[in-house]
């Protein structure tokens, strides 16, 4: 019997080794394919480390051809501001000296009107002084041919 136990023992450890030879050629196979997902991951994680860094590198110059505008709009609105207050003080300055020349415009003006007028005033007054004057003459001419008749009737 002992021949027939070990018979039947090595049967069952010749079915054991079968069963875990099978077991390790499972093993083996799913760890094979693991490993080969396992280099896709990889390879994936890989492409999409390298388009995020793409991206990440893109951001970063659009981040900074943003503040490149933003600086050079200030420097615009900056500029614009200064020429707009140079603008204004040289307009200012305009303004007053054209008010300068209209004020010194006004003023000969009417000293010359004031002379003008002093003149025709001077020239009236004249008029009616040598007029007074013809009339006075006159009117003692008349009064004298008046007195005259006056003798010569009376």
């Amino acid at each position: 019997m002992s021949s027939d136990n070990m018979k039947i023992l090595s049967s069952h450890v010749n079915e054991a080794g079968n069963k875990l030879s099978g077991a390790i050629k499972s093993a083996v196979d799913s760890t094979a394919d693991l490993a080969q997902q396992n280099q896709l991951s990889a390879q994936k994680m890989e492409s999409l480390r390298e388009n995020l860094m793409d991206d990440v590198s893109q951001f970063s110059q659009l981040t900074s051809q943003l503040n490149g505008l933003i600086e050079n709009t200030a420097n615009t609105f900056g500029d614009l501001k200064a020429t707009q207050k140079e603008f204004i003080g040289d307009l200012k300055t305009e303004v007053y000296d054209l008010g300068q020349k209209m004020t010194n415009m006004l003023n000969e003006y009417s000293s010359q009107a004031n002379g003008q007028t002093a003149e025709h005033l001077k020239i009236w007054s004249q008029s009616v002084s040598d007029y007074s004057t013809q009339m006075n003459r006159a009117i003692n001419s008349l009064s004298s041919v008046v007195d005259e008749m006056q003798a010569k009737l009376g």
